[in-house]
């Protein structure tokens, strides 16, 4: 038996799915049904002769080696060689099921890979195994290589949420006290005050920063790959932008920048070894690390720096979409989803203060008697 597919893009002939169906008439009849409601529906794939690794190779190769950046590359291909690959890659693609994705995670999460040495990988390094997966395979149900994606069948695994830790102003003191080198004081100081990721800070080039004008421009981002070399690439949102800078980030950029006019001069990295080469990023941490240690702050990572600029800005009363732009945030409801649960003190903050208002500015008249009959009403 066969069904019509529509006309082929590039020869305009009709294209035919044929299948032979051994058994009795009835039997062919019921799957000659099935498979014209899938065409219907367009849930028919054809059927592939690809292994689920012969796939996700092509898919690595035509789709993330193209559209995603570098670092993300390398966390792909180390996770598909590592993971993925070793566990499932043998089995044919159309053949892949649930079960497969739920048996190859459940794994993962008990015994790990090959290099944890029988301990299991964090449900965090799974749920990044789950994403790729399904963003391969999600790929493949666009090109009608299969009927759906199995993955999405499967509950990924649960991650606790990192409760970020933030600074109080007295603590932010405490902290730069503590670190002896202007360069890195200042690179700490720089990020309390504007909320920069460590990679947007590491990639800010002189001429990038605008001091008579107190503002600096974020155009490129700093990063470590997997395998160790240091890149510079696009900001994570994909764009750049501008940030106002306080008063005190200006004056010790000034500073800085007397101090090595060779280096600015050149438009050169603002923070990074006397000949102008960038600094490592694991370095920046794990002196992060040291001196918030020395100040007393256990668990403090170099990223809270950018959460406690954020709940500091909604503390002071700064409006939310500001906040996001500073930050970088692609959308509002990012902003929102990260630090919604600050939102509520400030809100009992302005509601007391818009009460103080009113009673102030209440009038006379018609108002005042009305308030008098409020009072009044709530006394009796």
């Amino acid at each position: 038996m066969q069904i019509p597919l529509g006309r082929d893009p590039e020869t305009g002939k009709i294209r035919y799915h044929s299948e032979a169906v051994k058994g009795p008439k009835a039997l062919a009849e019921r799957r000659l049904t099935e498979l014209l409601r899938e065409k219907d529906t367009g849930t028919f794939a054809k059927p592939s002769k690809l292994t689920v690794g012969e796939y996700l190779e092509q898919w690595f190769r035509d789709c993330a080696e193209t559209r995603v950046r570098q670092r993300t590359q390398e966390g792909y291909r180390g996770n598909l060689d590592r993971y993925i690959l070793p566990r499932i890659g043998s089995v044919p693609l159309d053949k892949l099921t649930p079960r497969h994705i739920e048996a190859m995670e459940a794994e993962l999460l008990r015994d790990g890979g090959s290099r944890t040495q029988g301990r299991g990988l964090s449900p965090t390094t799974v749920l990044q195994v789950h994403r790729i997966l399904s963003n391969a395979l999600g790929h493949a149900v666009k090109l009608g290589m299969v009927p759906r994606n199995v993955v999405t069948v499967v509950d990924p695994p649960r991650v606790a949420k990192y409760e970020a830790h933030t600074l109080d102003q007295d603590q932010s003191l405490r902290l730069l006290e503590q670190i002896e080198s202007p360069l890195y004081g200042t690179l700490i100081l720089v990020a309390l005050q504007t909320g920069l990721r460590r990679s947007e800070i590491l990639g800010l080039r002189w001429m990038d920063v605008k001091l008579p004008a107190s503002t600096l421009s974020v155009q490129r981002a700093l990063i470590k790959l997997p395998s160790g070399g240091i890149v510079v690439t696009a900001p994570k949102s994909g764009r750049g932008r501008v940030v106002d800078l306080p008063n005190q980030s200006v004056e010790v950029l000034k500073n800085l920048k007397e101090k090595h006019p060779d280096v600015a001069g050149n438009g050169d990295f603002v923070f990074c070894h006397p000949d102008g080469t960038a600094l490592d990023p694991d370095w920046v941490t794990g002196t992060f690390r040291r001196m918030s240690k020395k100040a007393g702050l256990e668990n403090f990572r170099f990223h809270d720096l950018r959460h406690t600029h954020a709940t500091l800005m909604i503390a002071l009363g700064e409006h939310i979409k500001v906040i996001s732009e500073r930050l970088g945030h692609s959308s509002i409801a990012i902003t929102l989803d990260l630090y919604g649960h600050v939102l509520p003190t400030v809100q009992k903050g302005a509601v007391e203060r818009f009460g103080m208002a009113w009673s102030m500015e209440a009038g006379t008249g018609m108002a005042k008697e009305w308030q008098n009959d409020v009072q009044m009403a709530t006394v009796s």
